[in-house]
């Protein structure tokens, strides 16, 4: 992250105006946003109780409609109840309302696919970063701290009401993981990046 300069918010909590206020910070000019956001607060592979939140990717015929990129009606939905089970006992409604496409298929976030959220986290959201990143405060870190790949990621479902939970074994506050997958991609990207920039400008 580089320093920049941004207004104080002038409307702040009673909380947040007792905090200490630093410089702002922006994610750095010359990182591309694959890299400043390939650090999840979750450690890769996501856990199964994920898989409600996981987006989707369909080939396009196969979904008849969306809801901004949710799809909100698919082949499978769209068939008719007599067409979807030939059984007659009770259960066969069950069955038709549990029933999952032959074609869905969960990636493996190592080896396949992963989806990076590139969240905006604006320069003002910075300023108070020291008393909020770190083990014991009660407030949730907007900055992303690298925990090394022997930091145990626990569920908060078995840990709540904790925020910041993470050290690494130095004792060292840390807050996400980086998906080595991902970075082994970033220096490619910014080549692809600079060679499409190098032949805009011979254009031009």
């Amino acid at each position: 992250m580089d320093q920049t300069t941004c207004d104080v918010p002038t409307h702040r909590s009673f909380a947040m105006r007792k905090l200490n206020v630093q410089a702002c910070q922006a994610p750095r000019r010359n990182e591309t946003f694959l890299k400043v956001y390939n650090c999840d607060y979750i450690k890769p592979p996501r856990p199964s109780r994920f898989a409600r939140a996981m987006k989707q990717i369909y080939r396009p015929e196969y979904v008849l409609s969306h809801y901004v990129h949710y799809s909100t009606v698919t082949l499978d939905v769209a068939r008719y109840f007599k067409d979807q089970s030939k059984g007659s006992s009770s259960d066969t409604l069950g069955d038709w309302k549990n029933a999952t496409s032959e074609y869905e298929v969960f990636l493996d976030e190592i080896e396949e696919a992963t989806l990076i959220h590139a969240r905006s986290v604006l320069p003002h959201e910075t300023i108070y970063r020291d008393e909020m990143c770190h083990s014991k405060s009660k407030h949730k870190c907007p900055l992303g701290f690298v925990c090394p790949n022997s930091t145990e990621w626990v569920d908060d479902k078995v840990r709540p009401g904790n925020p910041n939970p993470f050290l690494d074994e130095k004792g060292k506050y840390c807050n996400c993981w980086v998906n080595e997958g991902v970075e082994k991609l970033v220096p490619r990207l910014e080549r692809e990046w600079r060679n499409h920039e190098a032949a805009a400008h011979r254009q031009n």
